[in-house]
Formats: C-alpha cells, sequence, structure tokens
C-alpha cells in the first residue's frame, strides 16, 4: 500500500497489471495464477497453456504474409500451371529456381500446395486460387493485398481522431482496369456466395428497383440471368470495368442528385457501411423525398456482446470512414429520417437482412 506494507499475505515473483479486477501472477517455484484483487486464486494456468497463447499470438503478428504470399503466387499464376515439377515451372513461369522453391514452400506451409514424388501439385484449398475453375477468390487474393496496403500503418493516428469522416476508398480512384475487374469479379462473388440460397425469397417483380454499390451490382448481374424481366437501376459514381455491363440489361445513373421519384425499392447490399453516419443521413434523406416506399439493406450487425464484425469495422474506418453498426445504431438512422424496421432477417452468421418501410 501507500506506507509500503504487503496488500496480501501471499509474495509473488511477477504480479501484472489488475484488468477487470483480475490479474495474472507467478510464483517463486514457477506456478502462474490468476488472482482477483482479494488476493483469491480464481484460475491455474497450465504453462503449455500459456506456450500455446504466446505462439498463437507470433502467428496472428504474421498473418498479413499470407495474402502476399497468395497474391504472388496468383500474379504469377503459379496454380495455372499444376500439377508440375519445378523445372516444369521454372520454364513456364521465368522465376528463378531457388526463388520459386522459397514461394511454394510458403504456399506448401498455407496448405495451398503439396510436393511428392517431384511434382508439385494444389491441394484442395489451393484449387479455389485457380482459374481453371469459375471462382472468385484469386480476384478477391488481388483485392484484399490491396487493401492491407492501404492506409493500415496510420491506424495509431486515425483512432486518435476525435470524427472520423467518410472518404473515398481506394478502389474508387482505381484507374487500372485490371484492377478494377478483380474488385468487382471479388465482391460479386461474394455477393452471389451469401445470397444465392437466399434469391428464391425475393419478389422484385413489377417493381422499380434502384440498387447501390458494386456488391449489388454484381448481384443484379448474376440475378438477372434467372429472373431477366426486373427492371433494375444502378447508382454508379465511379468507375466501372470496361464492358462490365455490356451483356446486361441494367439501366444505370452516375449522380445521386439524378434519381427520380419512379422507384419502389432502394437496394443496399453492403453499400451504407462505406459512409459515416452524416454520409448516410444523406442518402435516407434523399429516399423518403423521392418517397422510396421499401429500402432492402444488407449488412453485418455488431453486438454490444460479441466480438464479430470488430476487424471489418475497423477496415471500413480505415478504408473509407465508414463503420457497422448495432441494430439500435440502425433503428435510430432509419426511424429519425422517416423509415421503420419491419424486418430482420440473419443470412449469414456475418450478415443480416433490414427491411425498412417508409412511415405513414
Amino acid at each position: 500500500d501507500k506506507t509500503g506494507n504487503p496488500l496480501y499475505e501471499s509474495r509473488y515473483k511477477n504480479v501484472e497489471h489488475f484488468y477487470n479486477d483480475l490479474a495474472r501472477v507467478e510464483t517463486f517455484d514457477g506456478n502462474i495464477f490468476q488472482i482477483n484483487i482479494k488476493d483469491q486464486i480464481i484460475h491455474r494456468l497450465n504453462k503449455e497453456d500459456i506456450r500455446v497463447s504466446e505462439a498463437q499470438l507470433s502467428s496472428d503478428m504474421v498473418d498479413f504474409w499470407k495474402i502476399f504470399i497468395i497474391n504472388a503466387a496468383i500474379k504469377l499464376n503459379i496454380f495455372e500451371y499444376l500439377p508440375s515439377t519445378t523445372d516444369g515451372l521454372v520454364k513456364n513461369l521465368k522465376v528463378p529456381k531457388d526463388n520459386l522453391i522459397r514461394i511454394l514452400r510458403a504456399l506448401w506451409e498455407l496448405n495451398l500446395v503439396f510436393f511428392d514424388e517431384n511434382h508439385w501439385y494444389s491441394t484442395s484449398k489451393g484449387n479455389f486460387l485457380s482459374n481453371k475453375i469459375k471462382t472468385f477468390f484469386p480476384a478477391a487474393a488481388i483485392m484484399w493485398a490491396k487493401v492491407a496496403d492501404n492506409g493500415w500503418l496510420n491506424l495509431p493516428n486515425l483512432l486518435q481522431n476525435p470524427k472520423i469522416s467518410s472518404h473515398q476508398s481506394f478502389k474508387d480512384n482505381e484507374s487500372d482496369d485490371y484492377n478494377l475487374q478483380n474488385y468487382y469479379k471479388a465482391l460479386e462473388g461474394y455477393a452471389i456466395k451469401d445470397l444465392t440460397n437466399f434469391i428464391e425469397k425475393f419478389n422484385f417483380s413489377n417493381k422499380e428497383i434502384i440498387c447501390f454499390g458494386r456488391s449489388g451490382l454484381g448481384f443484379f448481374r448474376y440475378l438477372l440471368k434467372k429472373q431477366p424481366n426486373l427492371n433494375i437501376t444502378a447508382l454508379l459514381e465511379n468507375k466501372i470495368p470496361k464492358d462490365y455491363l455490356q451483356t446486361s440489361d441494367i439501366k444505370t445513373i452516375t449522380n445521386l442528385n439524378s434519381l427520380d421519384h419512379k422507384y419502389d425499392i432502394a437496394f443496399l447490399l453492403r453499400y451504407l457501411h462505406y459512409f459515416d453516419d452524416e454520409g448516410v443521413v444523406e442518402y435516407l434523406k434523399k429516399f423518403k423525398y423521392l418517397n422510396i416506399s421499401e429500402l432492402i439493406i444488407f449488412e453485418t450487425i455488431l453486438q454490444e456482446d460479441s466480438s464479430a464484425g470488430g476487424l471489418l469495422d475497423v477496415n471500413m474506418m480505415i478504408e473509407t470512414g465508414g463503420r457497422l453498426r448495432t441494430i439500435k445504431d440502425w433503428n435510430k438512422l432509419l426511424s429519425k429520417n422517416g423509415y421503420k424496421i419491419k424486418q430482420q432477417v440473419k443470412i449469414t452468421s456475418y450478415l443480416t437482412l433490414i427491411k425498412a418501410n417508409l412511415s405513414q
């Protein structure tokens, strides 16, 4: 205490700071306990558990290695030439043999390839990174590598900012058509994967729909192949890949102020989390002014007693100044701007459908 007398009868070799009235302590004979502020032992910690936790933490701290290894493998077309011998890959990829073996070993550690009888093969997981099958994962890897390379080192400074405002994503400023193609392909792939089993629940016939964002555009590009008579308009405020809508009947507008009063539904698939609250309100006020009677919103919903969505929320903070929200947050934003939540449906463990109607 302040007089120099011991607070507790027990003596410890090491005592960590208390957090939530608990602290980890080490005795002089090497045992490790968790105690409370009354010096009562709450839990005895196994040294092996501690070693495992330390190993997991070390692994977590270098997780960024994985996306850049995968990104490099895709850009080098490694998966397109498997199975193959090392020499065969050297010939096709024009990569020095020693360098190639090093990245192949890294991919092997990630369980994406394996080596057997002088040949390299894709694993079942690695097969998803090949364009030999129709998959969006190669495009997603290129997109995520770009995400990881933009802004994350500035996170400590960003977190000290009392007001984080919306700004453009790196996707909005992309001028390279190859990268644009990959961004759109990735987001369309995620949209289709998440909503495929839910498509039959949508009844959009005889409705005028305005959709927002790359994910929504990709979803309707897919849905129109199954329901070709839908009336879809997309707001495209940013550049899209060349020929992306060439075979689609989706109508387009380029400015929010170009919207008119004819739309029945606004479809917002993973779109509003790109914006701060002020940005969301701007859209909701426009929808109310246009008398759009129904909003279909898909978002990851934060729960006060759960960590789910925490990483994506920080990613949105960095990428655009946007955020994820709780249902309470959504209720507040929608009700203040003339809408009322009528239905919530959990689509996946990380995606929820919110249907909101214009209040009468």
